[in-house]
């Protein structure tokens, strides 16, 4: 399978690799090598406790015969933590960026296929009074009609916290601190751009439209300002209400011409909240009759006279004994 030669069952093959795969992401290649395909994983051996990038090479010019290349595999120093993302970038073919829980670094195919651990790092950037750096979760890049000069990549982590991660040139990272939104799961899309009016001067810009799930949160669609260091907050298009987690429930007493429901205590954190959860159509009591309605088999709706001026609606009940109507005042 390729640029050229697209068969999505071409044949079988495997490679064995000893540990544990954490990462596997394929690599934008050169437009010119239409039939190169680069796969990149993060493999964690359990044995020796090392931490390895590795890519793989797939030469699929002849599909009838593919050849698939381990390029290199580069370890990681043994005081890094696993990376908890792989990001494959767009606009530098062969390239990816290494995420940790304190530090990102760029590794271009050549470092790893040399075995060059001295690959440009940068310490993520942590907001004013804060100890702990967030850990992401999910990641998105930037439209590919983006017309700004530089490349970036939204996270989100499991905090709230949304970054810019810009991409000046393909050896250094700056960061941008976006407004905090919900807590997010590892789910994150690009749906395109939207020209929003601003409404303290009545001037438009162009805003990323975000989907994000939210981790025990609600998820939303989210349309963000694209200038660099904007003060705008973001915009809540849509919003899908969560429950989950419910961590507990318990069956309400049935009460008097009310539904049975179960409260249930979902979410959690700034999240969290009791939820009554019932099946069927939500009724309200308008009136209950003080006699009594014994056999009745059939009901109608219709308008009666209640004074000389005034025409309301009436029910009215039909038993094998009687026929009784019934008119609420005022409703």
């Amino acid at each position: 399978m390729s640029r050229t030669n697209f068969n999505p069952i071409i044949g079988m093959g495997s490679v064995e690799e000893e540990g544990i795969i954490w990462h596997m992401e394929f690599l934008h290649t050169e437009s010119t090598t239409m039939d190169r395909i680069l796969l990149a994983l993060v493999v964690y051996s359990d044995v020796d406790h090392q931490c390895r990038t590795i890519v793989y090479s797939v030469d699929a010019s002849n599909a009838d015969d593919i050849l698939i290349e381990r390029i290199g595999r580069l370890p990681l120093d043994t005081s890094t933590p696993v990376p908890i993302l792989l990001i494959p970038l767009r606009h530098y073919p062969e390239a990816l960026v290494l995420l940790t829980e304190y530090e990102a670094g760029i590794v271009t195919t050549d470092d790893i296929a040399c075995g060059n651990m001295l690959y440009p790092t940068c310490p993520i950037e942590r907001p004013f009074g804060e100890v702990k750096c967030p850990l992401f979760t999910a990641y998105i890049h930037c439209p590919e009609s983006n017309e700004s000069a530089d490349y970036y990549v939204y996270l989100g982590a499991d905090d709230g916290s949304l970054y810019k991660m810009i991409f000046p040139s393909c050896h250094e990272i700056q960061w941008e601190i976006l407004d905090p939104i919900n807590t997010v799961a590892p789910a994150m899309a690009m749906l395109g751009t939207i020209q929003v009016i601003d409404e303290i001067n009545d001037q438009p810009y162009l805003a990323d439209v975000l989907f994000y799930a939210g981790e025990s949160a609600d998820s939303q669609i989210i349309a963000v300002d694209r200038t660099s260091n904007s003060s705008r907050a973001h915009i809540v298009l849509q919003t899908w209400t969560s429950r989950a987690p419910i961590v507990d429930s318990r069956l309400a007493s049935v009460m008097t011409d009310e539904q049975n429901v179960v409260l249930s205590c979902s979410g959690q954190g700034k999240h969290g909240a009791l939820t009554l959860i019932s099946r069927g159509v939500q009724t309200s009591l308008l009136h209950k009759s003080t006699c009594r309605w014994d056999g009745f088999n059939r009901l109608w709706n219709t308008q009666a006279p209640v004074s000389e001026s005034t025409i309301t609606p009436v029910l009215v009940g039909s038993s094998a004994l009687e026929t009784r109507l019934l008119c609420i005042q005022g409703k």
